[in-house]
């Protein structure tokens, strides 16, 4: 009898979540194709494909129940449906949040939209909670996959309402499309595999949607190289990195999502100082198959700093590199192209204990520098970056790379060919005019042991300055990363970074030095910092009324806190705070206002849930690398 009684509430509940996604949906999409809010017509495609399959669910437990009879292909059909609306969900929004924010497009607000949307807010939670108790008590995978799918629903009722609210009161023509991206990581990018899947017949119909939002094991790959070793562009990492990425399956497709935004306050001191709120963002997915005896990985990386921090970049006190209104940008740091990776890796054994890797990108990186600092977990949780940057890991984005290597099981040796010169300052096209491939690299890593990385690395760049086109420069460096266990839960991962630029002509070597950590005592909690000393010309810091050779010796020492608040719907979520002092000699005091100026930065942070926070489990794949960032 208890039973029966559960699969009665059961059945309760799915019948309200079915009348009530129905009128969500048919408001939603009336709405917001009324106002041209891609957000909210997402929002409002999502309630309909909640009616598709919690009307299959609600058959099941009517079947149960004696009153009704379901068959499979009666399940199949309306769960191919939904994967065919999945799919049509995605392309939707990728597509038509680009066109908006490309070409300027401006939504018109809607007050429907924002009633709606908070009262959903409400009422999913509920709903959702509702339904983990049943499906407890009556064992039901289906039933608790499908509060999974209210839960995700919750998710999105919450970056619509973000969207809109912004758009309302501060006029950002851009929240709209924003929020309507922030949808993909739970109902658009990270479900593309499970629509396929649903529409070829290859997942189970009911469970796919809800399974895809789980953990899973991977397969090993080429030599056994774990895919917790993959760096920003070919580098690598020590097998023991945490990893923060949704994997699903297609198939033979492995297909996995990686990504991280920073919502922050920036607040930079001085004479020179300044403050923004902006958001730090990049989303990466990466599809890998077996082919012809190796591993076949394609992927692609997307920011949308353009919009969200701006052309001039943030506030970061002694930092330099790139341009912004044909002058040298100072003090700020530039914001990330749209596209930052666009390539495709294939690696392949050819003996036991010995591979050959071939990687092309129209955008990539080049075999220059160690893990680009975001993909570092040393550097995790700090959102701005070092003031040595362009000394380092500078080549991050870069419009043409050709890479070869060949590697075993703890060493690998590479060669890069590709565009020496930077991104300019549209940030949003390709950057080919007037450029060949005209530079050279080479990068030597080992991995001792899992807990290890130590590389080498030199490059010849040609003309990387588009305000400086006839200079040209070596930039050489070496680089330690660790990360080591601490308690059960917790992880200490440091980083030793050496890089110099020496230009080529008259002129000293230009020499920078990073010593950063993070300790993460129980993935909750994690305290990080960086300590860094950089050579920098008076040209590179705009300093007026003195020689443009003129040079300078400036440090800095950040120092911050990051909570990890929660997780819902495979995003764990954030707030940090960051303390910084910069160092410049006394001969800038007049420009800086003290010799020692600061900042701080308060944040809110977003990324998938890694090994710790989701029981996340990792075997190997082959030494394929994840995108870089700059």
């Amino acid at each position: 009898m208890e039973r029966v009684a559960s699969l009665r509430r059961g059945v309760a509940l799915e019948g309200v979540t079915v009348g009530y996604n129905a009128l969500e949906g048919i408001v939603a999409i009336a709405a917001g194709l009324a106002a041209g809010s891609v957000a909210l017509t997402g929002f409002g495609i999502d309630s309909v494909i909640e009616v598709t399959s919690g009307a299959v669910l609600w058959w099941r437990l009517r079947a149960e129940l004696g009153a009704a009879r379901v068959g499979p292909a009666v399940e199949a059909r309306a769960a191919r449906w939904a994967g065919i609306l999945l799919l049509a969900l995605a392309v939707y929004i990728v597509v038509e949040s680009g066109r908006r924010l490309l070409t300027g497009d401006r939504p018109g607000e809607s007050v429907v939209g924002i009633v709606l949307t908070a009262l959903s807010l409400v009422v999913m939670p509920l709903l959702a909670r509702a339904k983990l108790r049943v499906a407890a008590s009556l064992g039901s995978g289906a039933l608790r996959a499908d509060a999974h799918e209210t839960i995700v629903c919750a998710w999105l009722s919450a970056t619509t309402l973000l969207g809109l609210g912004l758009k309302a009161v501060l006029g950002w023509r851009w929240a709209d499309s924003l929020a309507a991206l922030a949808m993909l990581p739970s109902s658009g990018v990270l479900t593309v595999a499970a629509a396929l899947a649903l529409i070829a017949g290859t997942a189970s119909p009911l469970r796919a949607q809800g399974h895809m939002q789980h953990p899973m094991e991977m397969n090993p790959g080429p030599l056994g190289i774990p895919e917790t070793r993959m760096g920003s562009g070919t580098s690598w990492l020590p097998d023991a990195s945490p990893m923060h990425a949704a994997h699903y399956t297609l198939g033979r497709w492995t297909v996995m999502l990686h990504g991280k935004g920073f919502l922050q306050y920036d607040w930079q001191g001085g004479s020179r100082g300044s403050n923004q709120l902006g958001i730090i963002n990049w989303a990466m997915a990466a599809a890998s198959r077996p082919l012809g005896g190796g591993q076949l990985q394609l992927r692609a990386m997307l920011s949308a700093e353009p919009w969200t921090i701006g052309s001039r970049g943030y506030p970061l006190l002694v930092q330099s590199g790139e341009s912004y209104q044909g002058a040298p940008l100072h003090d700020r740091q530039h914001p990330h192209d749209l596209f930052m990776e666009l390539s495709a890796v294939y690696e392949r054994p050819v003996a036991r204990n010995l591979g050959l890797s071939l990687y092309l990108a129209p955008v990539g990186e080049p075999a220059v520098g160690p893990v680009a600092f975001p993909h570092r977990p040393s550097a995790a949780d700090d959102p701005l970056a070092p003031i040595s940057h362009h000394w380092q890991d500078g080549t991050h984005i870069t419009f043409g790379v050709v890479t070869a290597g060949v590697f075993t099981r703890n060493v690998k040796l590479e060669a890069s060919w590709f565009n020496g010169r930077e991104p300019d300052e549209i940030r949003t096209n390709f950057d080919y005019a007037g450029r060949r491939l005209d530079s050279y690299s080479a990068r030597l890593t080992v991995n001792p042991g899992p807990r290890w990385s130590v590389s080498a690395w030199y490059a010849s760049l040609s003309s990387p300055e588009a305000l400086n086109p006839d200079e040209s420069l070596h930039r050489l460096g070496a680089s330690a990363l660790t990360t080591q266990p601490v308690g059960t839960r917790g992880t200490w991962s440091s980083a030793m970074i050496y890089g110099a630029n020496d230009q080529i002509g008259p002129g000293p070597l230009a020499s920078s030095v990073v010593l950063e950590s993070t300790l993460d005592l129980d993935g909750t909690n994690a305290f990080f910092g960086r300590a860094e000393y950089v050579r920098k010309s008076a040209a590179e810091l705009v300093i007026p009324s003195v020689p443009l050779t003129t040079e300078y010796d400036v440090g800095a020492l950040a120092l911050g806190y990051l909570r990890t608040v929660g997780t819902v719907a495979g995003l764990a979520a954030g707030a940090g705070v960051r303390g910084s002092v910069n160092f410049v000699p006394s001969s800038l005091v007049a420009v800086y206002g003290s010799r020692t100026p600061a900042g701080v930065a308060i944040y809110l942070r977003i990324q998938p849930v890694g090994a710790r926070e989701g029981g996340m489990k990792m075997g190997g794949m082959p030494g394929r690398h994840g995108g870089s960032y700059d």
